[in-house]
């Protein structure tokens, strides 16, 4: 029978005074919180959470240049539009993979190949965009989100997240397979993406796990929360 992880103190992360003031965790520390938060591996106290999101989005925007070792590659083979994501599938790049296949579904494009092969992990924003992707090609005669290569850590993600049935994980025998080097081999770095507000962005990648599987309302309904406050401060004001 599998239970629920206990509750964790923070001190594994952070010292004990970041932990009593959690705006005084380093980004990169705060960001690993909370991706282990949203996973269920940890349970921490939601108005630890709740500050810890707001700093990740005042230190994080998506102006900033993305990370070279966390890069989108795209490029296309007959038919098919293949992405490929290299270091970690986070918020800050899961616009350039949205942006690639949106234009590919927008020429007609019906097939979309998501590379995992160097993906070390992914948030649940860039799972988020993954089932919004595979949504949207689910409304074209035979659209299918093919994901390949994807580690241990990356299907069980996409498992615990009940995507598994959305997208088609290592398909069998796919027409591309002989030709899979040579599409990698050509393959170009996406720089730019015109997402609009970063805060919006996360909030639908969210909300579209949500309507993947129920399962994940639980798990995300503080994160909704906390965005859509975000955002109604933001229009008030």
């Amino acid at each position: 029978m599998t239970t629920k992880p206990k509750k964790q103190k923070l001190e594994s992360f952070c010292d004990k005074s970041s932990r009593i003031s959690p705006l005084k965790i380093p980004p990169s520390t705060a960001s690993t919180i909370i991706n282990t938060y949203l996973n269920n591996a940890f349970l921490v106290d939601d108005h630890i959470y709740n500050t810890m999101v707001k700093e990740i989005f005042k230190t994080q925007q998506l102006s900033k240049s993305v990370n070279k070792k966390n890069q989108i590659l795209e490029g296309t083979y007959s038919h098919i539009s293949w992405i490929r994501c290299e270091g970690k599938g986070s918020f800050s790049i899961s616009p350039l993979m949205k942006q690639a296949a949106e234009c590919h579904i927008e020429a007609g494009g019906n097939c979309i190949v998501i590379d995992l092969e160097d993906c070390t992990s992914m948030d649940s924003t860039f799972m988020g965009t993954m089932a919004g992707i595979a949504m949207k090609l689910a409304k074209i005669p035979n659209g299918t989100l093919q994901v390949i290569d994807a580690n241990y850590r990356n299907k069980s993600s996409l498992e615990d997240l009940g995507l598994c049935m959305l997208l088609e994980v290592a398909p069998k025998n796919p027409e591309w397979n002989a030709d899979i080097e040579k599409m990698r081999a050509s393959l170009k770095v996406c720089t730019k993406a015109s997402c609009g507000d970063s805060k919006q962005h996360v909030l639908e990648a969210h909300k579209i796990l949500c309507e993947a599987d129920e399962n994940n309302d639980e798990k995300f309904s503080t994160v909704l929360d906390v965005l859509e406050a975000e955002l109604n401060n933001l229009n008030n004001n």
